[in-house]
C-alpha cells in the first residue's frame, strides 16, 4: 500500500494577492511619508496613511507566507473585487486626503471600500460613511487636535 501524507502545497491565489496587497500597501506608505508625519501629539497628514499602509503591507506579507504553507485551492481565484476596491481605498486615501480635505476624503474612501464586498448596499453605504468620516473627525481633529485640515482647501 502506498503511504499517504498530508502535504502542504502553495497556494498560487492567496501568494498573488498577498504580495499585490503587501506592494500596494507599501507604496502608498511611501507616498504619505511626503505629506509629514509629525509625531503622536501633532498628528500630521500623512501619519495615518502612513501606518495604515504599513499595516496593510504587514497584513499582505502574513497572507504571502501563510499562502505558501496552506494547501493549494485549485479552482479558487484570486479576489480581483476585493483587491481592486481596498487597493484602490488606500491609494486614494493617500492621494485625497492634502487636497480634499480628512471629511471628503474619508466619505469617498469607505464608500470606495465598502464595495470590495459584492452584497454592499448604497443606503447602508452611505450611512456607513456618513458616521466613519463624522466619528474619525470628531476624534482626531476636534478631540486629538491633529492638524489635518477637516475640509478641501479653500472651502
Amino acid at each position: 500500500m502506498a503511504e499517504t501524507r498530508d502535504r502542504k502545497q502553495m497556494d498560487a491565489a492567496a501568494l498573488l494577492t498577498g504580495l499585490a496587497i503587501a506592494a500596494g500597501c507599501a507604496w502608498v506608505a511611501w507616498e504619505s511619508w511626503s505629506y509629514g508625519l509629525g509625531s503622536l501629539r501633532r498628528m500630521g497628514p500623512g501619519f495615518f496613511p502612513f501606518f495604515a499602509g504599513i499595516a496593510g503591507a504587514a497584513i499582505g506579507l502574513v497572507i504571502a507566507w501563510r499562502a505558501l504553507r496552506a494547501e493549494d485551492d485549485a479552482g479558487q481565484s484570486v479576489p480581483l473585487r476585493r483587491l481592486l476596491f481596498i487597493g484602490a481605498a488606500f491609494v486614494f486615501f493617500a492621494l485625497a486626503v492634502q487636497p480634499l480635505g480628512l471629511l471628503v476624503t474619508l466619505f469617498i474612501t469607505t464608500l470606495i471600500g465598502a464595495y470590495a464586498d459584492a452584497e454592499a448596499r448604497l443606503g447602508q453605504t452611505l450611512v456607513l460613511a456618513t458616521c466613519l468620516s463624522g466619528g474619525i473627525w470628531l476624534i482626531f481633529v476636534r478631540l486629538l487636535g491633529v492638524s489635518i485640515p477637516a475640509f478641501p482647501s479653500g472651502f
